[in-house]
């Protein structure tokens, strides 16, 4: 199926989450807005190497074959080991069998500062929410997006009190211990790569993401 926002001439963004279902949103800003285009997964024993020639192959007739590509910072921890996730789907996006692709991959969560659970919650409620003037809208395409759109929705909050009596955000995530073959239509990994993907400075910067309680919705339990 055609993508019917995409500009084939412009760079492509992507939030990643790695784990043994590992997640990849591909988007495009054009205007004021952020398209949502296409979700790509792996599950194990599925590794770097069939992920990104899922993208690739999705992404054949792009034109302009440079990838900006966000994630959890995890994905760096093992860098100095050769063998950091964040490295391996680079090199599967930007080489076949030692031969380049024609891919340039941008690693944009480098020295990536911690995103706090309750900062990314208030931010995307904003971000959504479409309450802040200037920040950039979201559009999903529904079909290309399917588990995606069903990880937000399924997506809820916990609220944590600790034994000073401090209360704090956490994302429920027991639906991530399901069967593996279940995830990635009934579990909220995707929301992780959807997250890495809008929480960046320039985004985030427009929002004051510091302790917001006030209007919760029923996603929170």
């Amino acid at each position: 199926m055609a993508l019917r926002y995409i500009d084939h001439n412009a760079k492509l963004e992507a939030g990643v989450d790695f784990s043994d279902m590992c997640s990849v949103v591909t988007a495009q800003p054009r205007g004021n807005y952020l398209y949502y285009l296409k979700e790509f997964h792996t599950l194990a024993p599925e590794n770097e190497i069939q992920l990104g020639k899922k993208f690739r192959d999705f992404y054949t007739h792009h034109k302009n074959k440079v990838l900006d590509r966000y994630y959890d910072r995890s994905g760096n921890q093992n860098s100095k080991t050769k063998r950091d996730w964040a490295n391996a789907l680079k090199n599967a996006i930007a080489f076949e069998n030692g031969v380049s692709t024609g891919w340039t991959v941008n690693l944009m969560s480098l020295n990536q500062a911690t995103i706090y659970q309750e900062e990314a919650f208030a931010f995307a409620k904003a971000m959504m929410g479409e309450t802040t003037p200037g920040l950039m809208k979201l559009k999903i395409d529904k079909f290309q997006c399917k588990c995606l759109k069903n990880s937000l929705e399924l997506t809820k909050i916990k609220i944590k009190t600790d034994a000073k009596g401090s209360k704090s955000l956490h994302k429920d995530k027991s639906s991530e211990s399901l069967p593996i073959l279940l995830r990635p239509i009934y579990s909220t990994n995707y929301s992780d790569a959807f997250k890495y993907l809008i929480y960046r400075s320039n985004f985030v910067s427009q929002v004051n993401t510091h302790s917001q309680f006030t209007g919760m919705d029923p996603s929170v339990v």
